[in-house]
C-alpha cells in the first residue's frame, strides 16, 4: 500500500486532495506536463500555503503535473485549456496533436510531443519547425 511507504508525504498530501475536493477537482484530474502555465497568482497562493518549494512530494509516484493540478484546485484556483480551438497551444500527450503545417498555420505558440503525427517521425517534424523558424528570422 502506497501510504505505508511513504507515509508524511501521503498524510500531507491527503490534506491537499481534501481541500482539492471541496474545490471540484476530480480524481486523477491534471493538466497536461508537457507544457502549462500557472499564474502568478496561484504561485503566490501556492507559496502562501507553503508549498513552494514542497520537498515532502519528491518520495511520491506522481507526476509534478498531477501534483499541481491537484495543490492549484487545492488552494482555490481553476485547470483550463489552452490547446483547443485557436489557443496558443498544440500540445497532446504522445504526439502531436495535429499536422505540423496546421499548427503552423493555427499560429500555435507551444507545441508539444515532437514524437510522431501519423506517418511522420520525430526528425521529420523537428527538421520541419526548424525550417520554419529559419524563415522567420
Amino acid at each position: 500500500m502506497e501510504i505505508l511507504r511513504r507515509p508524511l508525504a501521503n498524510i500531507i498530501l491527503m490534506r491537499y486532495y481534501k481541500n482539492a475536493r471541496k474545490n471540484g477537482y476530480k480524481t486523477g484530474e491534471s493538466v497536461f506536463g508537457g507544457a502549462y502555465f500557472i499564474s502568478r497568482a496561484c504561485l503566490m497562493a501556492l507559496s502562501e500555503e507553503g508549498l513552494l518549494p514542497q520537498n515532502k512530494f519528491v518520495s511520491l509516484n506522481l507526476g509534478e503535473d498531477h501534483i499541481f493540478s491537484l495543490l492549484t484546485k487545492s488552494v482555490g484556483y481553476t485547470l483550463e485549456s489552452l490547446s483547443f480551438d485557436k489557443g496558443p497551444m498544440g500540445c497532446d500527450w504522445n504526439g502531436l496533436p495535429a499536422h505540423p503545417a496546421q499548427l503552423i498555420q493555427d499560429d500555435r505558440k507551444v507545441i508539444h510531443s515532437t514524437r510522431y503525427w501519423k506517418n511522420l517521425n520525430e526528425n521529420t517534424i523537428r527538421t520541419y519547425f526548424k525550417i520554419k523558424r529559419n524563415q522567420i528570422k
